[in-house]
């Protein structure tokens, strides 16, 4: 192929052919504002690059949102951890469960305590476990199975149904105020009535006066 002169002009838009023979078919052609320096990626319609704004036309939906599918080796991960879930549950139950037994079944030891309470009626009540004293009272729903149920007349109805507990602890007889509709009075020798806090407890020296109220008056004896 023949090297243009001086005086040749080539024209960027023009296929015309270069040659010194008319056979040669090579073509220059110099693209306008379309040259690619480097490897160039062909993209079709679908594919997005980079961050997309939406125009005002577009239209953003909450539905199609697409949760990406999880590996096998994840699924079986997750699978595994509520396996081991489950079967920590599984051994609490059984645990509790078999706890109860062993305590309905275990022999009772029979406390011998020093303390008693002497009703103003005359009847006495030994502390070797805890008294729940009231109208109609009840034991309560989960553990200090070992109490007893005292049962108090109250023609007015001042004394609650679930009232007052009294119990041993330690060296002392302690006295708790069940929420009670009128309070637990409490007189120890020498010292003011006090009237309890619904909750409150109290500990009870030997000669000391428990009043529910409704002529239930109960002296500790030592």
């Amino acid at each position: 192929m023949s090297t243009p002169d001086d005086n040749t002009r080539i024209n960027v838009n023009d296929d015309t052919v270069i040659g010194a023979d008319a056979s040669d078919d090579t073509i220059i052609t110099v693209p306008i504002d379309e040259t690619v320096v480097g490897s160039v990626e062909i993209i079709d319609d679908s594919t997005v690059i980079g961050d997309v704004v939406p125009s005002e036309e577009t239209v953003i939906t909450s539905d199609d949102t697409v949760i990406p599918e999880t590996t096998d080796e994840y699924n079986t991960l997750i699978g595994s951890l509520m396996d081991t879930s489950l079967g920590l549950s599984g051994l609490i139950e059984e645990v509790e469960e078999s706890s109860g037994d062993v305590g309905d079944t275990a022999p009772q030891q029979e406390l011998i305590s020093r303390f008693r309470l002497r009703h103003i009626n005359g009847t006495k009540y030994e502390l070797t476990k805890p008294l729940i004293m009231g109208r109609l009272p009840a034991a309560p729903l989960r553990g200090d199975r070992g109490v007893t149920l005292v049962v108090l007349a109250s023609p007015d109805g001042v004394v609650s149904s679930t009232h007052a507990r009294v119990e041993v602890l330690g060296d002392v007889v302690v006295v708790t105020d069940l929420r009670s509709t009128n309070g637990t009075r409490v007189i120890n020798p020498g010292q003011p009535t006090v009237l309890l806090a619904p909750g409150d407890s109290m500990a009870l020296g030997v000669g000391a006066i428990i009043d529910l109220g409704d002529g239930n008056r109960l002296e500790v004896l030592g």
